[in-house]
């Protein structure tokens, strides 16, 4: 067996240096920004980070049958090798779910701090996913009221989000399929809706920038369009910016 495997996974040299001592498996280490098709060729299975783009061009040729990958999302990946019997693949689900729900506290605690925001709002969670559940959990905690937003587990509306102070999205992302996320927040969201205050730490593609350009209300992101080159203008319209850091944590 040899697998491939990027060396800046956290922890990863600890854990192989375990493996080791039960399998006498061979190891290519390899940092992302070298990652191709001739480093993986001979390989059986591929580790990777969401920085790595896993496509028909990497796979090709080679004998990787499994593919792990140390992060909760599946945009990394293309759909030929998703769908591909071939592969086996597993992603970390949820494990940065505290870390996102951390930087959402954060960002609503600074909000109640410079008063930006009342210490009575409401607050709209659009998806209910492994992030929406645990953010829900801990508001619930806090006494702080909710509302929950989940078309594919029929849960709420979309009107009974516009009508909270604060929107806080961890929808996953899509351009098809029967609710599709692609610019969800958009001007017909803000046009009718009675939010002042966006937080985004999903997709910066759910997100219509321009809607938001051309709206007073007020925008705190982890995420954008075009990244790392994203629009510069959004940047400083932003309340908080951050360089998708919000699922980062020891």
């Amino acid at each position: 067996m040899r697998l491939a495997v990027d060396i800046d996974i956290p922890y990863i040299e600890t854990f192989l240096e375990q493996l080791s001592t039960e399998f006498s498996w061979d190891v290519i280490k390899f940092s992302d920004s070298f990652l191709n098709n001739k480093v993986i060729n001979e390989c059986d299975a591929i580790f990777v980070r969401s920085t790595s783009k896993i496509d028909d061009i990497l796979m090709k040729g080679s004998k990787i049958i499994f593919i792990g990958s140390a992060t909760s999302g599946y945009d990394h990946f293309d759909h030929n090798i998703l769908n591909n019997s071939k592969y086996s693949t597993y992603v970390a689900s949820g494990c940065n779910a505290s870390a996102v729900v951390n930087w959402v506290l954060s960002c609503i605690g600074l909000l109640v701090f410079k008063k930006v925001i009342s210490r009575n709002r409401m607050l709209g969670i659009i998806g209910y996913g492994n992030v929406g559940k645990l953010l829900s959990k801990i508001l619930g905690n806090l006494n702080i009221k909710h509302k929950i937003y989940d078309p594919y587990l029929d849960l709420g509306n979309i009107n009974d989000i516009k009508d909270c102070e604060v929107v806080s999205i961890h929808a996953s992302y899509s351009k098809t399929g029967k609710f599709p996320s692609h610019e969800l927040i958009n001007s017909d969201f803000l046009d009718g809706a009675s939010a002042k205050v966006i937080i985004n730490s999903a997709r910066g593609e759910i997100i219509d920038e321009d809607s938001i350009l051309n709206n007073d209300i007020l925008y705190l992101s982890d995420v954008f369009k075009g990244e790392p080159s994203p629009n510069t203008e959004l940047i400083s319209k932003c309340f908080i910016a951050t360089p998708h850091i919000a699922g980062y944590s020891i």
